[in-house]
């Protein structure tokens, strides 16, 4: 590193508890995603405060607002974005001939259960090294980061050459992606360093797919749900096959063999049989996402023979079986086929604060198909703390995000910083 690049990272090292107390502030605003509404305004008084105190103004719209939003190919109805605001600021640069937006999401999964955690989801508590609560690794650390690295350069008397974009944007679990390209499209940028990651590892690819759902319904009365149940049991078979390809298909793609994206290429939700608390034994639904680089347009062909193929099956139970239907967009494959410069750069700054390099992968993530398509410049997501399937990661119970980690991912950003745009 240079002097002043060592200056930089020790004034983080001197300002880490802002860092973590920024991130707690966040944290303590429930912004839970339910789907077809969410609560992320609630984190616009706390993102105010903070940008206020570096001399930012807060542009909070909902992606509604935009110019023909609603128009747009990748717009969905029915997510009431309305009162489900973006939150972006800009940090104008010395020359301000780039534009460079350091963006994450403010929404959340739902709490869930709340005894289940060992603190409270919302507390926003810091304690043994940890930030704990509903979306400390998902995703309000890319938020704390973006503030905090300006918080930083102000205090060392730095300014950037570049305009530097702090986007909060909403509806991004749940398949949503409204937020992200509400963002694109209102500030169109160079580079999008989208701090939506986990694990340590940077993520230039991204697989295709979504959120699905299948519908069945018993042709006849019945006073059990036992025969809709033997329907569901033989489709079920035939989508762990289904989801046995799709396992496969991308464990053949090098981006993507042996990783996390690859294990968590289908996933069953939820099946519901006999309606709620038992009130239609004649019915049920199966949930279920999965993932993929095929075309959307070849999928669904396959998804169709699927339901197709089991048709004689559904009629000797006496059972018709609903078209699989999207629950979510469907989010394209990204699979650049150029190296991306800045990327390896950003991998040059963790391995000069961290000592090792991260790994590259591909990930299933439904906010970097929206830079990569409706953006301007490059994009690649990057993150630190549990994934999904790890205890205290994203999206669990008690999750909670360690403090070293997070301060060398903020000193990796504020390095990147200094010599992308510095």
């Amino acid at each position: 590193m240079t002097d002043l690049e060592t200056r930089v990272c020790q004034e983080a090292d001197q300002l880490q508890q802002e860092l973590y107390d920024a991130l707690s502030c966040l944290v303590r605003q429930n912004t839970e995603n339910f789907s077809d509404h969410g609560n992320e305004r609630n984190i616009v008084p706390c993102l105010r405060d903070l940008w206020s105190r570096l001399g930012l103004e807060a542009d909070v719209f909902s992606p509604l607002s935009l110019p023909g939003f609603t128009t747009h190919e990748a717009y969905l109805p029915g997510n009431h974005l309305e009162d489900r605001p973006n939150v972006c600021a800009v940090w104008p640069g010395t020359e301000g001939n780039r534009r460079v937006m350091v963006a994450g999401h403010s929404d959340t999964v739902q709490i869930g259960d709340e005894s289940k955690w060992s603190v409270p989801p919302l507390g926003g508590l810091i304690k043994d090294g940890k930030i704990w609560g509903r979306g400390a690794v998902d995703n309000k650390k890319a938020i704390a980061i973006g503030w905090f690295i300006v918080r930083v350069l102000q205090s060392c008397g730095i300014r950037l050459r570049d305009d530097l974009v702090l986007a909060a944007y909403s509806d991004e679990e749940a398949g949503g992606g409204h937020g992200a390209l509400a963002a694109a499209l209102k500030y169109p940028s160079d580079l999008y360093l989208n701090l939506d990651g986990s694990g340590g590892t940077i993520f230039t690819h991204g697989s295709g797919g979504g959120l699905f759902e299948v519908g069945f319904k018993l042709r006849h009365p019945t006073e059990t749900a036992e025969p809709v149940y033997r329907a569901v049991e033989t489709f079920l078979e035939a989508l762990r096959q289904f989801g046995n390809r799709r396992r496969e298909e991308l464990n053949a793609h090098p981006m993507f063999s042996g990783s996390v994206a690859a294990d968590q290429a289908f996933r069953l939700n939820h099946v519901l049989v006999g309606g709620t608390g038992g009130t239609d034994m004649r019915s049920a639904t199966v949930n279920f996402m999965f993932y993929s680089l095929m075309k959307k347009a070849d999928i669904e062909r396959e998804l169709k023979r699927l339901v197709d193929d089991l048709k004689p099956d559904m009629d000797r139970l006496d059972v018709d079986m609903t078209p699989v239907k999207h629950t979510s967009r469907y989010f394209l494959p990204v699979t650049p086929d150029h190296p991306i410069p800045a990327a390896e750069l950003f991998n040059d700054c963790i391995e000069a604060v961290t000592g090792n390099p991260a790994p590259v992968r591909g990930h299933n993530l439904s906010d970097l198909p929206m830079f990569y398509y409706y953006g301007k410049g490059d994009v690649f997501n990057y993150g630190v703390g549990g994934h999904f399937a790890e205890t205290g990661g994203a999206h669990q119970v008690d999750e909670r995000l360690d403090c070293a980690e997070f301060l060398k991912m903020a000193q990796t950003v504020l390095l990147f910083l200094l010599r992308f745009s510095g």
